[in-house]
């Protein structure tokens, strides 16, 4: 073919030559022009659609941090927030009758994100180990000193055992390590064992292992687990009871304190709060490090597109008993009374106050409670 010509500015033609293979590679050219265009304009598009979902999300992630404000000089929750802290109302009960105990449901702490398949703690999480292990055991000395987390000293220990479940729970299929290892060094500095006799859906094991095994009269039942099963598993520990085939137990007694789920305010309060954990919780002095799951930007998915990162919460159980003097005052026939029975009457949400480092100051939840304070939260 013989070279084309143009017409250079200098009036002279030039020759303009057409590249090896001529007009037909010419024109692949032109495709393979196009294609990187439209590659080009795939790559902005996905900027654009991780720019906006960044955009919409930031006003709900502020608003999602402000669930719990708390007010470090007070040593409390504000007003506004302060039904989380407290539960509902519980009528005036003589405390003088009845035996008071504790459950708290914690998630294990921080995973790393580098391994998809590591069930091992992150430094981050080995850390906050250390730092409940510190502020849990340092109240725990001659004299107790109650904090919001722990009202009463600790009691016993409980963590999922690592083995698999069938069929899996929302993709976990139980095999972790976290939740005995979140409670590890709190263990070991006091002796206690960790309970993990259930697996992550055995829900009868995890229902009777506690209100049977571990709950004791005016301590406290800590547990450690994965928390997407919180909302199902503090359901099972507040409604139908190892102990409903008892006779003595009379729903309809009003001198006896009421269960949570009995009233109409703690129906709303669990309708309101307790269906699913929450996606953050940091601490005030704290902000748990994000990691972003980028598949849920580009499917359009803008309600929550990180990793779960509430790490620090603590939903609380309160259940009381009649003392077992009191039973045999009134003369409950041994055949029908269970002296274990315990009735939840209120259902709480505080934060442990993890600073990010195992030294972090013992704060928040942690924090002990001067006897007003005291009084204030747990209706002396």
């Amino acid at each position: 073919m013989a070279p084309q010509q143009q017409q250079h500015q200098g009036g002279e033609l030039q020759p303009l030559l057409l590249p090896a293979g001529g007009e037909g590679d010419s024109s692949r050219s032109k495709d393979d022009d196009d294609n990187a265009t439209k590659k080009q304009e795939g790559s902005s598009s996905l900027v654009v659609v991780l720019i906006v979902g960044l955009l919409v999300l930031l006003p709900i992630v502020v608003a999602l941090s402000k669930n719990i404000q708390y007010d470090r000089n007070e040593n409390k929750f504000n007003i506004a927030h302060d039904h989380l802290a407290h539960g509902i109302h519980v009528d005036k009960i003589d405390w003088d009758l009845y035996d008071v105990a504790y459950v708290n449901l914690i998630r294990h702490g921080e995973k790393g994100f580098e391994e998809p398949d590591d069930n091992h703690l992150s430094q981050i999480g080995y850390d906050r180990a250390e730092y409940y292990a510190q502020c849990i055991m340092s109240n725990a000395t001659t004299t107790y000193a109650p904090t919001l987390a722990f009202p009463k000293p600790l009691g016993s220990l409980m963590a999922q055992r690592n083995a698999t479940v069938y069929p899996p729970y929302k993709g976990n299929v139980g095999l972790s390590q976290r939740s005995y290892e979140t409670l590890q060094p709190l263990s070991k500095v006091t002796g206690k064992p960790i309970d993990m006799s259930c697996k992550m859906t055995d829900y009868d094991c995890f229902q009777n292992t506690i209100l049977f095994n571990l709950i004791q009269p005016n301590r406290t039942v800590l547990v450690s687990w994965e928390h997407k099963m919180f909302p199902k598993l503090l359901r099972l520990l507040l409604t139908k009871t190892p102990y409903d085939d008892y006779d003595d137990y009379d729903e309809e007694n009003t001198h006896a304190p009421k269960s949570i789920l009995s009233t109409p305010e703690g129906q709303q309060l669990l309708s309101s709060h307790y269906k699913k954990w929450p996606e953050l919780c940091d601490a005030q002095s704290w902000k748990d490090p994000l990691e972003i799951k980028k598949e849920k930007l580009v499917k359009g998915k803008l309600a929550f597109a990180y990793h779960n990162a509430c790490f620090d919460r603590v939903w609380q159980i309160r259940y009381v008993r009649l003392k077992t003097e009191q039973h045999n005052n009134n003369d409950v026939s041994s055949a029908h009374h269970n002296p274990n029975h315990w009735t939840p009457i209120n259902v709480r949400s505080v934060n442990n106050g993890y600073g990010g480092s195992k030294t972090s100051p013992c704060e928040e939840g942690l924090r002990p409670l001067s006897d007003k304070q005291y009084c204030h939260y747990f209706n002396c």
